[in-house]
């Protein structure tokens, strides 16, 4: 028998487009669902143009706003023909505002793009509706587009936030790197004379993961598919670190795949690879990737105080188990009207009251939000303000006789609001 002589080929891979997978936070307005984004390119500092679907659940009135919050890695360079907006694959007009007979008016601002549904020119969105739009050379509806977003240049999972008009909910984008590949083939040596030998090439090329979606995702659990474009068994490695640390496989060969993760943690950042292995054990593993749980929980607010209690201020104190907003709501009456708020999250929270009026009964109560809008408020609670007592007399009083003068001297009282 002939010598096998192996030949080893080097080639480049084309850039694998991994479907981008949606992460999704509570708070009072609802989530949009199969939200996903096609972009033309996931290569760390290339071009793309971006066809964006999701369906809202509630539907985008006359007026609203849809928000698209690029991450600030991104380069968006855009005008309004770049962008194209459809309603359940009907296109809508599009203008640079709404002064015309347009059903939507397109702008752009650093790394957003805002598109209002304008009033009185019958562009309303209705509920369960699936929204479609694209961006960039894509864009052809109303103008045609010139322009494309630039990639971030470092690899890493980057965001598209979706929000503004009441639905909401964030795509994760895995930019990666073009690498290579090498691959082998098996070449009989025909030296020596006679038939040459005749050897069947060797699988060796591991299969593509693609279309990676992470869905229904709760406080305890996610789903996460994805396609390989051969049969292929798969594994899922996820864990709070990068270290991964649980691995749920899928034993027979298949094409389109899916697992459910259980048992998750509230309101924690999940990183997730998927490794897919074909007949011939070649093996493919996917980019890291990530997920966040949902966060269910409010605040736990407690010690309560209110102390520096005078004629017209006082001092309220309390804390929080996670890291939130402050705000105290206060009033003569339990329908309090007046409120004072800190945007900035944190475990301890201070708030001066300021501008009150000296022997009267206040009604309060605190109200901290944590970062994924769940909201946390005190009982009701009142507190009396000091009467506003006439200043201490001067001390150390003196008339001091001078020439054809007298000179007077004193020591004011020692009060806060002494004037």
């Amino acid at each position: 028998m002939g010598v096998i002589t192996r030949i080893i080929w080097k080639t480049t891979l084309a850039a694998i487009i991994l479907i981008a997978s949606i992460v999704v936070s509570p708070a009072r307005a609802s989530v949009v669902t199969q939200a996903n984004d096609y972009p033309t390119s996931l290569e760390a500092g290339a071009v793309a143009n971006h066809r964006l679907l999701f369906t809202t659940p509630s539907g985008v009135s006359e007026g609203e706003v849809i928000s698209l919050q690029f991450s600030s890695d991104f380069t968006v360079v855009l005008t309004e023909d770049d962008v194209d907006i459809a309603d359940d694959g009907v296109d809508l007009s599009t203008a640079s505002d709404c002064t015309g007979v347009e059903d939507a008016g397109v702008s752009i601002a650093g790394t957003t793009v805002s598109i209002t549904i304008c009033p009185g020119d019958g562009g309303a969105i209705a509920a369960t509706s699936v929204v479609t739009i694209e961006i960039g050379t894509n864009a052809t509806f109303s103008g045609t587009g010139s322009s494309q977003i630039e990639n971030p240049a470092s690899v890493g999972t980057y965001f598209i936030s979706i929000g503004s008009f009441g639905d909401f909910g964030s795509i994760a984008l895995p930019i990666q790197s073009i690498g290579g590949v090498t691959v082998f083939a098996d070449v009989p040596d025909q030296a020596g004379g006679g038939a040459p030998v005749v050897v069947a090439p060797q699988d060796r090329t591991a299969p593509v993961v693609s279309n990676i979606l992470i869905s229904n995702v709760t406080a305890s659990q996610a789903q996460i598919t994805w396609d390989t474009d051969e049969p292929a068994k798969s594994s899922v490695d996820y864990g709070l670190t990068q270290a991964f640390g649980t691995t749920l496989s899928v034993d027979n060969y298949f094409q389109v795949h899916s697992v459910v993760l259980n048992n998750l943690e509230e309101g924690k950042k999940y990183f997730f690879r998927i490794r897919a292995t074909d007949a011939s054990g070649n093996v493919r593993t996917s980019a890291t990737l990530t997920f966040t749980t949902l966060d269910q929980t409010s605040p736990v607010i407690a010690d309560v105080l209110v102390s520096n209690i005078a004629p017209t201020t006082a001092k309220v104190t309390w804390t929080t188990n996670e890291s939130s907003t402050s705000k105290v709501e206060y009033g003569t009456t339990l329908a309090y009207g007046k409120q004072v708020t800190l945007d900035a999250l944190a475990l301890n929270h201070s708030i001066n009251l300021i501008g009150l009026t000296a022997e009267t009964t206040y009604h309060m109560r605190v109200v901290s939000v944590d970062a994924s809008g769940n909201i946390a408020t005190s009982n009701d609670a009142t507190f009396v303000t000091t009467a506003d007592a006439p200043p201490s007399n001067v001390s150390s009083f003196k008339v001091v006789e001078g020439d054809g003068q007298l000179v007077l001297s004193w020591v004011n009282p020692a009060e806060n609001d002494f004037a």
